[in-house]
């Protein structure tokens, strides 16, 4: 299998993403309409603030990050948050969600930022495991949402 992440350029074609969307947050969407759930994502995506990552397997996308700058119009935000990172499920549990999660957490690197942030659900054990093996720790909780934080500085890099 060929894999490659590519990074997006301009505005996201949420449509050619319906599938990753749904299995992002089923719980939210329910049987939202699709032309529901590509209004919300366009009302949430900032093309000049964000960044999209696609993880793409033998030409087809399989897998997709979305972050921004937080707070996102800030020019000098030294924060990023993650938007979305999902994988297809049948491309689940090959270690592709990590190599996602390792890919987004070296670009917010190379980007200059100190801090990334990430909000899961407690129901999500496969995201919560993901973030607790790339170093994320629990920052807090409001409801079911777990706030994550991961220090971007390396130790060591004499910042």
């Amino acid at each position: 299998m060929a894999l490659e992440i590519v990074e997006g350029a301009g505005r996201v074609d949420f449509a050619s993403l319906i599938d990753l969307m749904r299995l992002e947050w089923p719980e939210d969407w329910g049987a939202a309409s699709d032309e529901r759930m590509l209004e919300v994502f366009e009302e949430s995506s900032d093309p000049r603030f964000d960044v999209n990552k696609y993880l793409v397997a033998d030409g087809r996308r399989v897998g997709w990050y979305r972050y921004t700058r937080w707070p996102r119009g800030s020019t000098t935000a030294e924060t990023a948050h993650t938007l979305d990172i999902v994988l297809m499920c049948d491309h689940q549990g090959k270690g592709l969600g990590r190599m996602l999660m390792d890919d987004l957490i070296s670009d917010c690197r190379d980007r200059g930022y100190r801090k990334l942030l990430s909000r899961t659900i407690e129901g999500n054990l496969k995201s919560n495991a993901l973030h607790r093996s790339a170093g994320f720790r629990e920052s807090f909780r409001n409801g079911s949402d777990i706030v994550w934080e991961l220090s971007l500085v390396e130790i060591g890099a004499g910042a």
